[in-house]
């Protein structure tokens, strides 16, 4: 109603103007106006107008502040006045008696009906609405008094406040404004029990704007009681964007040289580079040049340097625009400037891929490389670096081992560039008109003007630069733009990219990513999509070796003995630990067990051990030694010391950094470790005699160098007498990791299917230890016993494969 101060503009005098049918005034008008407050409360009349049947103005009253009640204006009149507090409370007691007198407040003086309108407006101090009056300056012992004075109200004074209630003109609540918020709740009312807070997961906004709720993980009443871990699955990129590269552009005039296309021709034949048109229109161009950095000598893995080159038109003139896009930093001040300088004598297109195939060679060469986040926790070293030998080839059963396959970065992105290969028949594609063509007609284009082209831009940000445009099938968009939203979908891990692409036969929008986005982000989305994509295939996974860092492919479903092997360096570990192998024990069981076994085999198999001493390192850790040991590494801050002096053997140790937490390598001043607390104590059993006995041999004789070399030359020298004696090899070393697994599984799980297999592990060890000692001079029937070793094992492998599906 106040839109445009309407109802402000309007004169007073003709809101009370109130005329019948004969357009004279036909009964007296009573006008209220009232003010909003953020109490719910009847004494709220600033003003009361009373005007009779001639419409004259007959009575007008005004009440200051927060505004009166209606009854007191009736008969008090003005209340600016200022009274005692003693003449307030005769005055409302007079009040209360003439009202309790009158009988109704829409009857006049002469008992004729009389029309009450009542007018809310907003007050103009708006701090009243808000419930925000209070002064600084407030007495602190008049407030005290006036609560005091509040108790002692009678009730009559409450009796008249209902009357008065009841007495008022009421307005339906569907038409009275109402705040909204109620402004009598605290913080208290917000405190919720512990076991009702949620944790908050904070998350950055572009990546939740930019997903579709489907894909944010928006949870349904059917999905509740599976979801725990939050609305979103975001990855944490931050490392990865910041991570040094080289994205650098420059413009190149190439009036002067061959068609593009025969360019491209020229330099497709070379295998060492990977050429790629990247649109149907064929105006940009991938070219991975990785091995010409690499050389031949080095493997060629993840890329490291990729070109894109596009076609523009500047000064009505043919111009290439060359795109250097490099994981690997610049080794001083880099910019388009020097890059176009550098370029700007090149007469072919095999000239350009050459000198920046040498320039980014030379600033890997000159150390320019990203460098690798120091690792605070390397003092703590991997099992694989404690235990080497546990891992390798050599020890481990190739029976109990699936092959792992390594996974180089081009089969990982070949694997993403066949997914988003453009396969679409022609007749499936989308009709693509030309609208420049006069074939088209257009119906709302005037016969005698030449129809409109607009101009082509980017329909997020309006850019009109055709050289940063990539067409999709319903819009265009920049460079810059698609770069926001495939960083937000990697971050939401929307994989694989949704992105439409406008692609040619044969065409990849896998290819179209490096003029998009930087290396480092191109490389980690390779790896993620790709392992996303094996788990839908194969139900595989991609891994990591222990020992060459390379990344595999791990089938778990053909590996029934969870136990992997590189197909590089042939290195055996668990796929879920990265342990040794340890069938058939599940990860956790093995690091309950190896805890007390290695403890237990170097105290009471290798060498019999009274006592031991309990030594508190500077750092904090806990350790416990043979007395007699001539060597000992602290576990905590890596001292090495002689337990039987504490001499200190090495100066160097880890050290913690108080203000950052970063490992820090410190040298030790000391000659003796410096202890906190040293004790002597017993060194007593960890695991039963009859478990550790059979154990401790089987380990003793599978990790034996000398016994391992005597077992292989026998074995050749059997070769021309028994046939297939070569497996032999293999079975002791499957053999003796059954029996110590095996046993360790029995102690550990202690269930009655497993103690079932203790006397059959038992007995298989005797008949190997029978054939390890008639190697060198077999007697007849030795074949026969070999091959019931073999039956023997196969049927306790199925055994423990039963108990552990």
């Amino acid at each position: 109603m106040n839109k445009n101060k309407r109802w402000e503009a309007l004169e007073a005098e003709t809101t009370w103007e109130t005329t019948g049918v004969d357009g004279r005034s036909s009964m007296p008008v009573q006008i209220v106006e009232r003010v909003l407050t953020a109490k719910d409360t009847i004494d709220n009349v600033v003003s009361l107008t009373e005007i009779d049947k001639n419409g004259e103005i007959v009575r007008h009253e005004t009440a200051g502040g927060k505004g009166a009640n209606l009854q007191t204006l009736l008969v008090t009149g003005t209340t600016n006045t200022k009274k005692t507090r003693k003449a307030r409370k005769e005055s409302e007691a007079s009040t209360t008696s003439e009202c309790s007198q009158t009988s109704e407040v829409s009857l006049d003086e002469n008992g004729e009906p009389k029309v009450q309108y009542t007018i809310y407006k907003p007050h103009k101090n708006h701090k009243v609405l808000a419930g925000k009056l209070f002064n600084r300056n407030y007495n602190t012992r008049k407030a005290g008094k006036t609560r005091q004075n509040l108790k002692r109200v009678d009730r009559d004074d409450m009796s008249t406040s209902i009357d008065d209630m009841h007495q008022s003109v009421h307005i339906d609540d569907a038409y009275i404004y109402k705040p909204s918020r109620d402004f009598r709740f605290c913080l208290g009312d917000y405190i919720t029990p512990e076991s009702c807070t949620i944790k908050p997961v904070f998350v950055r906004r572009s990546s939740i704007e930019s997903v579709q709720p489907s894909e944010a993980g928006v949870i349904t009443s059917d999905e509740t009681e599976d979801e725990s871990s939050g609305p979103l699955n975001v990855v944490d990129i931050s490392q990865v964007l910041r991570a040094p590269h080289t994205f650098e552009w420059t413009l190149l005039d190439i009036s002067t040289w061959d068609t593009l296309e025969d360019e491209v021709d020229e330099l497709k034949a070379d295998n060492k580079v990977y050429v790629q048109w990247l649109d149907a229109e064929r105006t940009r161009l991938s070219i991975d040049a990785s091995r010409l950095v690499l050389g031949e000598k080095q493997p060629h893995g993840a890329s490291i340097l990729m070109i894109v080159v596009e076609r523009a038109i500047l000064s009505k003139k043919e111009h290439l625009k060359v795109l250097l896009n490099s994981d690997i930093a610049p080794s001083g001040p880099f910019s388009y400037q020097i890059l176009r300088g550098l370029l700007k004598h090149a007469a072919n297109l095999q000239e350009v891929v050459a000198i920046l195939s040498k320039l980014v060679a030379e600033w890997k060469e000159g150390g320019v490389a990203a460098p690798e986040c120091i690792d605070v926790h390397r003092s703590q070293k991997s099992r694989f670096e404690l235990k080497r030998d546990f891992f390798q080839p050599a020890f481990n059963s190739s029976m109990l081992a699936t092959s792992a396959p390594v996974m180089s970065a081009e089969k990982m992105a070949s694997i993403l560039r066949d997914e988003a290969m453009s396969n679409e028949e022609p007749e499936e594609r989308f009709e693509r008109i030309d609208f420049e063509t006069d074939d088209f007609d257009f119906e709302d284009a005037d016969d005698e003007k030449d129809p409109v082209i607009e101009k082509l831009k980017c329909a997020t940000c309006d850019c009109t630069k055709n050289s940063e445009l990539f067409e999709l099938d319903d819009s265009w968009q920049c460079r810059d733009c698609l770069c926001k939203h495939i960083v937000d979908q990697i971050r939401a891990k929307c994989i694989p990219l949704e992105i439409p692409f406008v692609l040619g036969d044969g065409q990849s929008a896998y290819d179209i990513l490096p003029a998009i986005i930087p290396l480092p982000l191109l490389n980690f989305y390779t790896k993620i999509a790709a392992t996303e994509s094996l788990a839908n295939v194969d139900g595989g996974d991609i891994g990591e070796c222990p020992s060459c860092k390379q990344l595999v492919h791990i089938d778990h479903n053909t590996n029934e003995f969870n136990t992997s092997s590189c197909y590089s360096c042939g290195i055996h570990w668990c796929p879920k630990c990265e342990r040794e192998p340890h069938f058939p024990m599940t990860c956790s069981a093995f690091a309950t067990w190896i805890g007390k076994w290695e403890k237990e085999y170097e105290l009471h198999v290798l060498e019999k051990t009274e006592y031991l001493k309990r030594i508190q390192c500077a750092c904090g850790y806990t350790m416990e030694v043979r007395d007699q040991a001539s060597r000992a590494e602290c576990g905590g801050c890596g001292r090495v010391f002689c337990p039987q002096n504490l001499a200190m053997l090495e100066v160097a140790y880890w050290s913690r950094d108080e203000m950052t937490g970063a490992a820090v390598r410190k040298l030790e001043t000391s000659a003796v470790l410096p202890a906190r607390c040293v004790e002597s104590i017993v060194a007593s059993k960890q695991i039963k005699k009859e478990f550790s006995d059979v154990c401790g041999e089987a380990r003793q004789l599978r990790f034996s160098t000398s016994k391992k070399t005597e077992f292989e030359k026998a074995v050749r020298k059997l070769k021309s007498t028994y046939a297939g004696v070569e497996k032999l090899r293999d079975i002791r070393k499957t053999v003796l990791t059954i029996v110590e697994n095996g046993l360790a599984y029995v102690y550990i799980e202690k269930k009655q299917e497993a103690l079932a297999l203790k006397p059959q592990l038992s007995k298989l060890m005797k008949q190997w230890l029978a054939i390890e000692a008639e190697i060198q001079h077999p007697r007849c029937d030795f074949p026969t016993r070999y091959e019931a070793i073999e039956k023997n094992l196969s049927k306790v492998l199925e055994q423990l494969k039963q108990i552990n599906a």
